[in-house]
C-alpha cells in the first residue's frame, strides 16, 4: 500500500471519491475518541477477484492539537498490499489526512463471502487504538463440470470389483453442495446401492479438482445376457446443485477369455425335428425343417429352406396320391444371389399392384441405376397362375425412384381373368418434405356365364355379372414432413375401389398426425383417422352378399414429459362406427351407426429400463344414430339403446418386468360395432376381463423357460376361456437344442338353453434342432489362440520359464479393404486374457484381421515388442504368441512456475503429451497424470529426442522443449520440463516504464520516481486541495516501496538527474497505440509523457483510468506487445515540468518524463 497525506482545510473538495457513509446518523464501523474520527470512505465494495482494489482511509482531527501517529491496514491473508502496511501520520488541528489503499486479492477468495479489511490508528501510548473496517465481497461465479477419465470400464470374471473414476472440477469461487444420483443397470453392483438406486452428497471446494472412486462389479446372469443390452450394463449419473444439473453415462463391457461364434445362420446345413400332438385327440404329425447358406466363391451364395408337415399323413393313399401330398404339402423356396442377379424358385408372392400366391420362380437384375424384376407362379390348390415384370430405377435426390410394372393373373378356379399395371415415384422437395405415390389399375373379366358352374350334376349356379368386365383404381400415398423443427406431421392413405385387384380391394386406411412440440416436456399430437371395408367378392360366379365396414376417428393427446421415467397422455376423442350387412331374412340391407365421445389417459411409468408400469383408462359414452326394427327376423330387444346414451370404459395395465410381465384388460359396456349390435338386437351388455401374463427367463446357463398365458371372462355371454403354455429349451454343446412344447386349452360356457358346456385341448410337442458346422466354399472357419507373455531373455520365443501374462485387452477386428470383407459371420470382440495369458476365439471366418493390445492396468517397464497394433492373417488353426519385455525408462514431470498475480485462473498437468523420436524417425508417446508426472518407455537402445507438446497460451514460456537421452549403458533417465509465466507488471508513482512482452522488472532499468526526504517529519501538502485520485499511488519512501521478491511487482528505483527526459533504453523505437482517451492533447500532438501504470488487460487499465481526478490529458495506449498503459500526455516539457510541480503531492519531488 502507497500511503500519502493531504492536509486540507475544514471543508475539503472531495472530488472522485464516493462517501458511502457520510451521515452520523449512519451506523458504521467507526472508531471516534476524543473528537478523533478514523473511516473508509468505501464501507462495502464488490469487487472481481481480477482487479485492483481501491478505496481511501480518512482520519480526521476535531481536537486543538497536532496529533502524530501510525495507521495501519491489514488484509485477509494471501491478500497483497501495493506497499508497507503502516505509516506515520501527523495531522494538523481541524484537517484531515487521507490514505489512498490499493490491494490485489487473491485469486483463491471465494464468492459470495464478505471479507474484512480492518486500519488502526495508533497516536497515544495511553490511550486505545482507533480502528475501523470496510467489507469486500466477489460475486459468486459457478462454474464446475464433472466427467470419467474412462468412460467405458471393462470387467472380467477374475476381477471382483473394478473401481471407475469421476474427476470433478470446479472452476468457480464458491464452494459447491454436489449432490450424485446413480441408476445402476440390473447386471452391475454398487456398493451400498438399493435396487439399483444410489445416492450421495459431498463438499466440492472452489478452485479445486476433486477424484472420487467406485467400486462397480458385474453380476453373472443367464450365461451373461444383460451385458449384450447396453441398458443392463450402463450406469447413469446426475450431478446436480441448486441451480444446475448434469447427466453422464458409463458403459461397462464384460471381457470374456473365450468366445465360439454362433455360425447357423450361415452354416450349410441346419434341421429340425418337432413331433406334434403326442397327447391330443388329433393325428400324430411330423415337421421336419432343412434349411442353410452356401457360400461360394466371388460374393456369390445358395440358400434354401424346406419345411414339411404331412410326412405320417397317409390316410390309404397310393404312392402316387402320397408322393403328390408331399410336392404340395411341403413348403420350400431356393435362392441363387450374386452382386447382380437373384433368381428364387419355391413358394413365392409376386405383383407389384395384384399380387398371387404359389410355387413358382422369380428374379430380379441390377444393372447401374436400374432393376428389373419379373416373376410367374401356379397355385398347388386351386386353378391360378399369375405373371409380373417391374423396372425400377433411382434418379436422383429430388425425383429418388421411379418404379413401373404389369401383373396378369389367371383365376381359373373362379373363371376370373385380371390385367394391371402400375406406377410409383418417391421423391422429396424443400427440406425435410417426402412423398412415395404409387397408383395402379386393374382390368378384371369375369369368363363366365350361367352354364359354367354346376349346382349338381343337373343343374347350374345362375351367376351375377357373367362376362362382365370391371375396371378398378388404386393409390397408395406417403407424406412426411417438418417444419422449424417444432411442427411434424404425416399423411398416409391407402385406397382401393370395390373392383380393383389388389390388396387393398374395397378398402380406404387413411391416417393424418400432427405434432407440435411446445418445448422438451410438452408435445400435442391431433389425429385423424379412417377405415371403411366394402369389397365386391365373387365366388363362383356368385356375388357375396354386402358386409361392410365404416370407422372414423377423431381425437387428441398431450404428451407431458415430466422426466425421463414418467410420461402422461390425456386427450378426447371421437368415434363414428357404421356397419351395413345382408339380411337375408328380410332381404335387405341393414345399416347400424354409433358415435362415442370419450376421454383417453395413459401413465407411462419407467423407474428403470427394464421395467415399464403403463395403465390406462378410457371412459365415455355411446349413442346409437342409425338402425333396423330387427335382425333375420327378430325385433330388438333394447328398445331404450336406441333412444339414449351408455355408458361404457376401458382400463387396462401393461407390467414388465426383465423376465416376466402381465397385461390386463377391462371393458365396461358395449365399444365396438358387435358388442354395440349385441346390446341394441339382444340385450347384451358387455362386461370382460382378460389377464395375459408371460414369463422368459434362462434358469440356468443352458436352460430357458418360455411360457405365454391367458384368462379371458365375458359375463354377458357367461364364457371363460384360458390357455396355458410352457416351452422348455435345452442348449447343449456343438449346436444342439432341445425342446419341449406344452399347451393346455380350457373353455366353458353355461346358458339356459344347454347349461355348462366345457371342452379342454391339450397339446405336447417335443423335438430338436442341429446346426452342422460345415466349411463354406467361400469362407472357411477356425481356431484362434492368442497367447501373451513375458519375454525374460528377449528371445521372442514362449519358453517353459515364461509366464503369461493377464488382463491384456484384445481387439479383434476383420479389415475393411480387403476382399474377405462381410464373408462369414464374424462378431467384433474385445476380449481379455486370462490367469495364462491366453484368449481364444472358436471359428473365427478366414481373412485379415485387425489386432489391439490394451493393459488393463499398468504393466511397469513391460511392453508390446510388435507394438499395440498387429495384423494377422488367418488361414487355418492359429495360435499367435505375443512377447512383452523390458523396456528402457524415461520418467519425469512438468512444472509451472506461476506468476503471482496471474489472472490465466488453474492449470491443468493432465494429458500433456510427452514424445520420444528415435533416429530412425520412430515415435513413441505417453501422457502426464494430474500431477504433471509421466513416464515413457522406448523399446530398443540408442539415443532419443523427447518433447513435450505445449497447450499453454502465449503467456507460458518453455525453458526447454528438447532434450536427447542417450541409453548406451544407461536404463533410465529423468527429465523435467519447466515452464515459467510471464510477470504481471504495475508501475506506481508515475514510474515513465513498465514490463513489456512479458519481461519482468529485474530484467529492466525502468525510470521511477522520487518520493519526500525520509527524514522530513512534515507531510507535503497538495497546493490544488484535491484529495488524491489520479491513479497514482503516493508514497513518502524513497526507495519506492519494498521490492517483491517474486519479481511480480516492483516498483521504480531513485534515478539521477540524467535519468530525466530520456527515452526508453530498451525499446528506442517503440510506438503506442491510443485506445481510450479524454484528453484535449492528441497523441500525434504529444511529445512527453508519464506512465501512471501498466497492465495486462485493458480492464484493469481501465479502472486506474476511471479513478484519475482528471481526465484532461489522460490516455490508455497499448504497446506493440498488447500490453495497456495508463499516460498523462503533454506537448512541452515545460508543460510536464508544470504539471509535475502541481503534483507534488502526489508525486513529491518527481521531474521524471518520458520523451517520443
Amino acid at each position: 500500500m502507497l500511503i500519502s497525506v493531504i492536509s486540507l482545510a475544514q471543508s475539503p473538495d472531495t472530488t472522485g471519491i464516493t462517501d458511502s457513509n457520510p451521515a452520523p446518523q449512519t451506523p458504521v464501523v467507526v472508531g471516534v475518541t476524543n473528537n478523533i474520527q478514523i473511516k473508509f470512505v468505501k464501507y462495502k465494495t464488490f469487487q472481481s477477484p481480477d482487479s485492483i482494489y481501491f478505496n481511501v482511509l480518512k482520519l480526521t482531527n476535531n481536537t486543538t492539537e497536532r496529533i502524530s501517529g501510525v495507521a495501519k491496514v491489514r488484509v485477509p491473508a494471501n491478500w497483497n498490499l501495493i506497499s508497507d502496511d503502516s505509516k506515520s501520520i501527523s495531522i494538523n488541528p481541524g484537517e484531515s489526512a487521507y490514505v489512498p489503499v490499493r490491494l490485489v486479492l487473491a485469486r483463491t477468495v471465494k464468492g459470495g463471502v464478505a471479507y474484512v479489511v480492518s486500519a488502526t490508528f495508533d497516536y497515544d501510548l495511553a490511550k486505545p487504538l482507533l480502528s475501523t473496517t470496510c467489507y469486500i465481497t466477489t460475486p459468486k461465479v459457478s462454474k464446475w463440470r464433472f466427467f470419467a477419465p474412462k468412460r467405458i470400464v471393462y470387467l472380467s470374471k477374475r476381477v471382483q470389483f473394478e473401481k471407475f473414476e469421476l474427476v470433478f472440477e470446479n472452476n468457480g469461487n464458491y464452494d459447491e453442495l454436489i449432490l450424485l444420483d446413480f441408476a445402476v443397470g440390473e447386471a452391475l453392483e454398487m456398493a451400498e446401492a438399493e435396487d439399483g438406486v444410489f445416492v450421495r452428497n459431498f463438499l466440492l471446494p472452489a478452485n479445486t479438482d476433486t477424484s472420487i472412486f467406485f467400486d462397480v462389479r458385474y453380476i453373472p446372469k443367464e450365461n451373461g445376457h444383460e451385458m449384450h443390452n447396453w441398458r443392463g450394463s450402463d450406469i447413469r449419473l446426475t450431478a446436480s446443485t441448486a441451480d444446475k444439473k448434469e447427466t453422464y453415462g458409463l458403459w461397462f463391457k464384460f471381457l470374456k477369455s473365450k468366445h465360439r461364434n454362433m455360425i447357423r445362420g450361415v452354416t450349410p446345413l441346419n434341421l429340425s425335428v418337432t413331433a406334434r400332438n403326442l397327447l391330443s385327440i388329433r393325428s400324430l404329425g411330423l415337421n421336419i425343417g432343412v434349411w442353410g447358406t452356401i457360400l461360394l466363391k466371388k460374393k456369390r451364395e445358395l440358400s434354401y429352406n424346406f419345411n414339411n408337415y404331412s410326412l405320417l399323413s397317409f390316410n390309404n393313399k397310393t404312392g402316387k396320391q402320397y408322393a403328390d401330398q408331399q410336392w404340395r404339402y411341403t413348403r420350400m423356396m431356393i435362392t441363387y444371389k450374386d452382386e447382380n442377379l437373384s433368381v428364387t424358385f419355391g413358394d413365392i408372392v409376386i405383383g407389384i399392384e395384384s399380387s398371387a400366391y404359389g410355387r413358382g420362380l422369380k428374379g430380379s437384375y441390377t444393372f447401374g441405376k436400374n432393376k428389373i424384376k419379373a416373376g410367374i407362379v401356379r397355385n398347388l390348390f386351386y386353378a391360378l397362375n399369375g405373371f409380373t415384370l417391374e423396372h425400377q430405377i433411382n434418379i436422383g435426390k429430388t425425383l429418388n425412384r421411379l418404379e413401373y410394372g404389369i401383373s396378369y393373373i389367371n383365376d381359373d378356379y373362379n373363371k376370373i381373368n385380371i390385367a394391371g399395371g402400375a406406377v410409383g415415384v418417391n421423391f422429396s422437395f424443400l427440406q425435410n418434405q417426402n412423398v412415395r405415390l404409387l397408383v395402379g389399375y386393374s382390368n378384371v373379366y369375369h369368363n363366365y356365364n350361367d352354364s359354367t358352374f354346376r349346382i349338381n350334376d343337373t343343374a347350374f349356379v345362375k351367376t351375377d355379372d357373367p362376362g362382365v368386365t370391371f375396371n378398378g383404381v388404386g393409390f397408395i400415398l406417403d407424406y412426411s414432413g417438418r417444419i422449424l423443427n417444432k411442427l411434424r406431421f404425416n399423411f398416409m392413405s391407402r385406397f382401393g375401389s370395390k373392383h380393383h385387384q389388389s390388396i387393398y380391394k374395397g378398402r380406404q386406411e387413411m391416417a393424418a398426425n400432427v405434432w407440435y412440440d411446445f418445448n422438451r416436456k410438452y408435445t400435442l399430437l391431433v389425429r385423424y383417422g379412417r377405415y371403411s371395408y366394402d369389397p365386391a367378392i365373387y365366388r363362383f360366379g356368385l356375388l357375396q352378399p354386402k358386409r361392410s365396414f365404416t370407422k372414423n376417428l377423431y381425437m387428441a393427446s398431450l404428451y407431458a414429459k415430466f422426466n425421463r421415467k414418467i410420461t402422461l397422455q390425456i386427450g378426447p376423442n371421437i368415434e363414428f362406427l357404421s356397419r351395413a350387412r345382408y339380411d337375408y331374412y328380410m332381404d335387405r340391407i341393414d345399416t347400424l351407426k354409433t358415435r362415442s365421445y370419450r376421454l383417453n389417459v395413459r401413465l407411462h411409468y419407467r423407474p428403470e429400463y427394464t421395467t415399464l408400469i403403463s395403465p390406462y383408462v378410457t371412459m365415455g359414452f355411446s349413442e346409437i344414430t342409425q338402425y333396423a326394427d330387427s335382425a333375420y327376423g327378430k325385433p330388438i330387444l333394447n328398445t331404450s339403446a336406441n333412444s339414449k346414451p351408455f355408458y361404457n370404459f376401458q382400463a387396462g395395465l401393461n407390467f414388465r418386468k426383465k423376465h416376466w410381465g402381465v397385461n390386463i384388460y377391462y371393458y365396461y359396456g358395449p365399444y365396438s360395432i358387435s358388442s354395440q349390435s349385441a346390446y341394441l338386437n339382444g340385450g347384451l351388455f358387455h362386461k370382460s376381463i382378460t389377464v395375459l401374463p408371460y414369463f422368459e427367463k434362462y434358469i440356468k446357463k443352458n436352460i430357458r423357460l418360455v411360457s405365454y398365458n391367458s384368462y379371458t371372462y365375458d359375463s354377458s355371454r357367461n364364457t371363460q376361456r384360458m390357455n396355458f403354455n410352457l416351452r422348455t429349451e435345452f442348449y447343449l454343446k456343438k449346436e444342439w437344442m432341445f425342446f419341449i412344447n406344452n399347451n393346455l386349452s380350457l373353455y366353458s360356457r353355461v346358458s339356459s338353453e344347454y347349461g355348462k358346456v366345457s371342452n379342454r385341448t391339450y397339446y405336447l410337442d417335443i423335438g430338436f434342432r442341429k446346426a452342422f458346422e460345415i466349411q463354406q466354399p467361400r469362407v472357411k472357419y477356425y481356431d484362434l489362440k492368442i497367447v501373451c507373455y513375458e519375454d525374460l531373455n528377449g528371445n521372442r520365443s514362449f519358453d517353459d520359464n515364461e509366464k503369461g501374462i493377464d488382463n491384456i485387452i484384445i481387439e479383434i477386428d476383420r479389415h475393411a479393404d480387403t476382399s474377405s470383407t462381410r464373408l462369414g459371420k464374424f462378431e467384433y470382440l474385445e476380449m481379455i486374457t486370462d490367469q495364462f495369458g491366453e484368449i481364444n476365439y472358436y471359428k473365427i471366418p478366414e481373412g485379415s484381421y485387425k489386432l489391439d493390445f490394451t493393459p488393463l492396468f499398468k504393466l511397469g517397464n513391460l511392453y508390446n515388442i510388435n507394438g499395440d497394433e498387429q495384423n494377422i492373417v488367418i488361414g487355418s488353426k492359429t495360435t499367435l504368441f505375443v512377447p512383452f519385455v523390458k523396456a528402457n525408462r524415461i520418467s519425469g514431470h512438468v512444472e509451472v512456475e506461476r506468476d503471482e498475480y496471474s489472472s490465466e485462473g488453474t492449470i491443468k498437468l493432465a494429458d500433456l503429451r510427452i514424445t520420444g523420436a528415435d533416429t530412425a524417425g520412430n515415435t513413441y508417446s505417453t501422457l502426464t497424470d494430474n500431477r504433471g508426472e509421466f513416464i515413457l518407455f522406448v523399446p530398443q537402445s540408442g539415443r532419443y529426442k523427447i518433447s513435450v507438446k505445449t497447450v499453454f497460451s502465449n503467456n507460458f514460456v518453455l525453458e526447454q522443449n528438447d532434450f536427447v537421452v542417450d541409453f548406451n549403458g544407461f536404463k533410465e533417465f529423468e527429465v523435467v520440463f519447466k515452464y515459467r509465466e510471464k510477470r504481471r507488471g504495475i508501475n506506481i508513482n508515475g514510474g515513465n516504464g513498465s514490463p513489456l512482452n512479458g519481461s519482468t522488472f529485474e530484467d529492466r532499468k525502468i525510470n521511477g520516481s522520487s518520493s519526500e526526504p525520509a527524514n522530513d517529519p512534515t507531510p507535503s501538502t497538495n497546493p490544488s486541495g484535491n484529495i488524491p485520485g489520479d491513479g497514482s499511488l503516493p508514497t513518502n519512501d524513497p526507495t519506492g516501496g519494498p521490492p517483491n521478491s517474486s519479481g511480480n511487482i516492483k516498483l521504480g528505483s531513485q534515478p539521477s538527474s540524467s535519468d530525466a527526459a530520456t527515452a526508453r533504453p530498451d525499446f528506442p523505437s517503440i510506438e503506442l497505440i491510443p485506445e481510450v482517451s479524454a484528453s484535449s492533447i492528441s497523441w500525434d500532438a504529444t511529445e512527453f509523457y508519464i506512465v501512471l501504470g501498466v497492465y495486462d488487460s485493458q480492464d484493469i487499465a481501465q479502472q486506474l483510468y476511471d479513478n484519475l481526478d482528471s481526465k484532461d490529458n489522460a490516455m490508455i495506449v497499448r504497446t506493440p506487445q498488447n500490453d495497456y498503459e495508463v499516460i498523462y500526455c503533454y506537448r512541452t516539457e515545460q508543460e510536464a515540468q508544470m504539471d509535475l510541480d502541481g503534483r507534488a503531492s502526489v508525486f513529491p519531488t518527481t521531474r521524471i518524463w518520458t520523451k517520443r
